[in-house]
């Protein structure tokens, strides 16, 4: 992600090229289709600044996505272990709501997503490197 970033804000920077070098272009995708859909539902940013909101799919995922020194990070209830498909629709979803100047909450530490969230940090990837993103149609 060569791009200058916003000091306000580094999520509107983004490219289209950033989250296909950061998800590859199969995922952005499907999360594009995904946000289309209006899969992306209480969007709002984490109190460090970042994107949390819930997708629904199979289930309705808590997602959450940062940008942290080595570019962008996320974190997501689902089962898929590295960056999926409902992280790429909450970047896309808060694109689009910077662009129609939509104002985003601020989550508090105590939201319910954040704890869930938690959760998965905690587990670890390692913990879900036996699913796929092909096989996960959530």
């Amino acid at each position: 992600m060569s791009r200058r970033r916003s000091k306000t804000d580094p999520f509107e920077d983004l490219t289209w090229d950033d989250l296909e070098d950061w998800a590859g272009s199969s995922v952005v995708s499907r999360g594009r289709s995904y946000q289309r859909s209006h899969h992306v539902q209480d969007l709002a940013r984490t109190p460090g600044g970042g994107l949390i909101a819930w997708v629904l799919g199979t289930e309705k995922y808590a997602t959450r996505v940062d940008f942290g020194e080595g570019g962008l990070t996320s974190a997501c209830t689902c089962p898929y272990w590295t960056t999926c498909k409902h992280a790429v629709a909450v970047v896309l979803e808060y694109l689009e709501s910077a662009k129609r100047k939509t104002e985003i909450p601020i989550v508090t530490e105590r939201d319910p997503r954040l704890a869930d969230l938690r959760d998965v940090d905690e587990v670890g990837a390692e913990e879900w490197d036996e699913y796929d993103e092909g096989d996960a149609e959530d």
